[in-house]
């Protein structure tokens, strides 16, 4: 081969492999700008389109998909997250979690303004963002966060010392555990409904209305039955705010009382000295 062709085969190689740099770094800029860009519609209001923006960061980027993934964080971090490794996920996947999060991740945001305007955090929502996702996701992975969400929003702001409002509480977490049993965060929802029958317990002892000792014992133990039952939580946060109930419930009442279920405390119990 000619000195001359060597030249042009060693520049050839040479342009083709600032073309590959080239393609490479376009795509790392345009994988980062999918994320910023989301970001900075969402900051603007535009959810939708930064949904789909963050769609194309979780396929480009494994720390993405990990943000979406994180269903404790209340922002989305303001720092780029399209990184290598590439995510391995499915699209339809992707799109579903992408959706929640973004859903979610704005109602905590609401929750965090309205706080600070010092405005009830219950009935104030904009829910119109998680109205889209159940129409587009029906039947979807995350539908028991999404009913825990929408049924708390329901929620009184103030019980004002009476029992009432514990009630639709009550009924609300028991129906979420009937409807959802295999839920991954069910035992956080059980922690709940402990929480509420004793709170409920104190005010039907210490509250503005009516005193009923046995509306106090019946909430009571049953409190005290599903606390005894997670303290054997492999999850520490759920065991200890088990313990710390644990404790109230012996600590906050005249007397001690077994754990037995509300079940032995059958109608004739529960009526009687009712009639008269």
């Amino acid at each position: 081969m000619s000195r001359f062709f060597k030249k042009r085969q060693i520049q050839g190689i040479g342009i083709l492999f600032i073309f590959f740099l080239g393609g490479f770094f376009s795509k790392a800029k345009a994988g980062k700008s999918h994320y910023l860009l989301g970001l900075e519609l969402f900051n603007s209001g535009r959810e939708p389109e930064a949904v789909e923006e963050f769609i194309l960061a979780g396929k480009n980027s494994q720390r993405c998909l990990d943000i979406f993934k994180n269903f404790y964080l209340d922002f989305f971090p303001e720092t780029d997250c399209e990184k290598a490794p590439v995510s391995e996920i499915a699209e339809p996947e992707l799109k579903e979690l992408v959706w929640f999060q973004t859903a979610r991740i704005k109602w905590e945001q609401e929750t965090k303004r309205l706080i600070q305007e010092n405005k009830p955090t219950r009935n104030n929502h904009d829910q119109s963002l998680f109205i889209q996702f159940l129409k587009l996701y029906p039947t979807s992975r995350y539908l028991d966060r999404v009913f825990l969400i929408l049924s708390e929003e329901s929620f009184c702001q103030d019980w004002a010392g009476y029992p009432d409002c514990g009630m639709i509480e009550a009924k609300t977490y028991e129906q979420f555990l009937l409807r959802f049993p295999k839920s991954e965060i069910r035992q956080e929802v059980e922690v709940k409904l402990a929480r509420v029958y004793y709170q409920m317990a104190w005010l039907w002892l210490f509250g503005n209305g009516e005193h009923i000792e046995k509306w106090a014992e019946l909430f009571r133990a049953q409190s005290l039955k599903m606390v005894l039952s997670l303290k054997n939580s492999p999850n520490w946060q759920i065991k200890n705010s088990a313990v710390e109930l644990e404790q109230k419930i012996e600590n906050d009442f005249p007397r001690p009382i077994a754990p037995f279920p509300s079940e032995l405390l059958g109608k004739d119990y529960l009526l009687k000295g009712e009639e008269k």
